[in-house]
């Protein structure tokens, strides 16, 4: 395993509504990692995500703050210091991994959890005040299986050393 990734930053670059700017946030108000999945086949591009946000959901771009892919790839999507758009009723608290990908039936690959227990042990000591990760479905009043019920949460917890 890698002792370091990179994380490719497409803040600036992906798709964004202009009738709807970003909203700032709080850094301090940020205490979960919020795991998701994208729940759709595994070669969806940042970019395809983030126009599907925009122009479907009407979002005012992605709704996630990082992406991971199969191989390890990670991607900054939306920037950590504006809300996200991923838990509702959640978003001020919550920082957003999104693997790409289903993971209904079968988990993600060991390069991308290792991706994102790496990134996760990052953002956790950039941010101290952070408590906890969750999956999607693990908080309050999310009627979803994100982020799949493959997913291990509790194993990929016990990996990243944190608490749910």
């Amino acid at each position: 395993m890698p002792e370091d990734y990179q994380i490719i930053d497409l803040t600036l670059t992906l798709p964004r509504n202009p009738n709807s700017p970003y909203t700032p946030r709080n850094m301090a108000s940020i205490h979960w990692i919020v795991v998701h999945h994208s729940a759709g086949p595994p070669d969806q591009t940042p970019e395809t995500i983030a126009r599907f946000h925009v122009e479907t959901r009407g979002w005012s771009g992605i709704g996630y703050n990082h992406l991971i892919y199969e191989d390890g790839r990670i991607f900054a999507g939306r920037p950590l210091d504006v809300l996200p758009a991923c838990v509702k009723g959640h978003n001020e608290e919550s920082l957003c991994i999104c693997f790409v990908g289903d993971f209904s039936t079968l988990p993600p690959s060991r390069t991308a959890i290792a991706a994102g227990i790496w990134l996760t042990r990052l953002l956790r000591n950039a941010y101290p005040q952070i408590i906890g990760l969750r999956g999607h479905r693990e908080m309050p009043d999310q009627a979803t299986p994100c982020p799949g019920a493959a997913f291990d949460l509790a194993g990929y917890r016990a990996q990243a050393g944190m608490l749910a």
